[in-house]
């Protein structure tokens, strides 16, 4: 990946600035070739449906909460204490009959 043309010549223009010196065409080809690195593309790797599913019909039912949080936590890559808060922020306040 290469800088853009503006970027590239605002980082020469800087340098240039900055050290006092113009730079010449054989540096500004070297730093042009210093910068040229390989970006390695990001894999999105997005949660199965059937996966969500579940986890909403367990914080429907309000029972397995624990189950719930262990979900939450494959689903996100989340911590323990991130998940635990997040699912009881929507965890339903089932009412116990007496």
């Amino acid at each position: 990946m290469k800088l853009d043309k503006i970027k590239f010549a605002q980082l020469v223009s800087w340098i240039s600035h900055n050290t006092g010196s113009v730079l010449a065409n054989d540096e500004i080809v070297d730093l042009d070739n210093l910068i040229d690195v390989d970006v390695p593309e990001v894999q999105n790797n997005y949660p199965a449906a059937a996966d969500i599913n579940t986890l909403i019909a367990l914080m429907y039912q309000g029972t397995q909460k624990i189950e719930a949080i262990k979900l939450h936590r494959k689903l996100t890559g989340y911590g323990l204490k991130e998940s635990k808060d997040e699912v009881e922020k929507y965890w339903p306040n089932v009412k116990q009959a007496c």
